[in-house]
Order: structure tokens, then sequence, then C-alpha cells
């Protein structure tokens, strides 16, 4: 038996349709399960809360294996995310696979870093998925910018290595179903690193009609989001991962997930291809929203 935590999220909602296409025992850990269920589908969802250790019980029920995402918030990792590790170990968990990011063992500030270490500490064997920049954020923190035709990320000329949040999941399948013996990472990367300027080619392409990639400073990037009342602790940790962009630190591709999946890795130009209707033109999302109203 699998559990799922952050099955709602980017990744961890397409590996809940992975593990029921395979046929794998799994459990669906969220806050609201009722919630879920609404908005999400048919899945064995349970009530799971890092923070309540009393929820841990029933979620692990039965469970050999753990999908493990970095819950959202902030605080100290020994109160919001140790706790239900060492329950794990406890529970004679066998194998754990953490969604980390590319880059964690090189970066001692970056809780993902702390979290890997943690686990290489306890009694299990962990596998660290340290993926780049999920092609998926462009459906959700950027989603209105590709409406508009503008994209805004401070990066520069620098290269990013996408990759598809569904070949993630996909990734995660294959170790759970041929679990590892030791604990090692996986480079998880596209096969191509781009930069904004040829996302916003692929995307007029695909998308039939022209967006562009505005190159802005930090301040025009910060000045952008605050009008929008986004909160000074998400800013920054864009302008992190756009600043790493820029200086050229995020083009690195690596043949790990090709090498867990058997085949290439989705490529931008297929993302965009079969999410093209997540953007619809502006003139269609007003006329939409007109619609909507009474």
């Amino acid at each position: 038996m699998i559990l799922v935590t952050g099955a709602t999220g980017n990744v961890g909602n397409p590996l809940l349709h992975e593990l029921q296409q395979a046929k794998m025992p799994y459990r669906a850990a969220v806050r609201d399960p009722v919630q879920a269920a609404q908005r999400h589908g048919n899945h064995p969802w349970v009530k799971f809360d890092f923070q309540n250790p009393d929820t841990y019980a029933r979620a692990l029920e039965g469970v050999n294996q753990v999908f493990v995402v970095l819950p959202p918030g902030q605080g100290s990792l020994k109160v919001r995310m140790y706790p239900f590790l060492d329950h794990c170990a406890h529970r004679k968990i066998e194998h754990m696979v953490y969604l980390s990011l590319l880059g964690a063992p090189q970066n001692p500030a970056a809780p993902h870093h702390q979290i890997e270490k943690h686990l290489q500490n306890l009694p299990l064997t962990a596998s660290f998925l340290r993926a780049s920049f999920f092609m998926q954020n462009l459906m959700t923190t950027h989603r209105e910018e590709v409406i508009d035709g503008h994209l805004k990320m401070p990066a520069g000329h620098g290269r990013t290595s996408f990759v598809d949040t569904r070949d993630i999941a996909r990734a995660a399948k294959q170790l759970f179903k041929h679990p590892p013996s030791e604990t090692r990472g996986y480079d998880l990367t596209g096969s191509e690193a781009l930069t904004y300027f040829e996302v916003a080619e692929i995307l007029s392409r695909e998308l039939g009609r022209n967006i562009k990639y505005d190159n802005p400073g930090l301040f025009e990037f910060v000045q952008h989001w605050r009008q929008k009342n986004t909160k000074w602790d998400f800013i920054m940790i864009m302008m992190v991962i756009y600043t790493t962009a820029r200086l050229g630190r995020a083009g690195r591709v690596s043949t790990d997930l090709q090498d867990l999946l058997g085949t290439p890795p989705t490529t931008f130009a297929e993302f965009a291809r079969d999410m093209q209707s997540c953007w619809p033109p502006r003139i269609q999302t007003q006329e939409k929203n007109h619609a909507l109203q009474p």
C-alpha cells in the first residue's frame, strides 16, 4: 500500500491517476477528504495533517511505501515535517519517495537539503526526486501572463530545464513498482533547456497567437507582483528561482528521468499542445466572465 501526501498537488494528483491505472493499492492523504472528493473525484481519501500526529495512524494503516512532499507554510521542520518522517521510520515504512529540488545537495540553506539529510539518517530506503522547474507553473502562477501574452519572469537569457509534473508522477510510480535497495537521488529534468524567449516562441506557435517574453528587471518584477497584493515571502521565493536561471544555474539537463521512464521526457512543445485549453485568448476569458455575471 502506498500513501500519497500532497495528493491534490501538481505531482500528487497525477500520481494518483498513475497508481489507479496501474491498479496499485494507494491512499490519498489530504486535510479535507470531503472537499478533495468534490474537486478531484473518486480516490481513497484519508484525513491527514503533517502537524497533527493524531492523523498518522489511520493514514499509515497497512502502508509500506510513502510519497512525501514538503507541506506549504513556514516554521521549523522539526515541527512541521520531522515528526511524520520519524513516525514512518518507527512504523517500519520500507521505502519513501521524497519530492525534492534540483541542486538540493549543494544548497544547505534549502529545506529540501535538510529533509534529505534527515531521511538519510533514518532506517528506511529513500528516493529523492530532485525536480527542475515545473512546466505546470505556467498553468498556475503564471497562467494570466500567458493569457495576456506577456511573460514577466526576470530570468534574462538564462536557460531552464523544465520538467512536466506528469513525468515526475510516472517516475514515482516506477520507483514504487520497483523499489530500490539503496537510498539515492534522481535529477529530474526535461531533455532540453530553454530560455523564456524560446518558451514564448513555442507558446506562440502552439496557441496560434503572439506571446512575448518581456524580460523584466527585478524592480519591475516586484512591482508587477505587489500590484497583485502578493505576499513578500512568495515574491522572494520567485526572485531566487529566476535569479538562479538568470545566472545560468538552472539549465542543467540530466538523463535520470528518461532512464526511469524508458522513454524521452515530455518536451515543452508537447506540454503546451496538451494544455492549450488552459490559456484561452483574453477576449474569450472576458466573455466567459461576463456570461457568469447575474
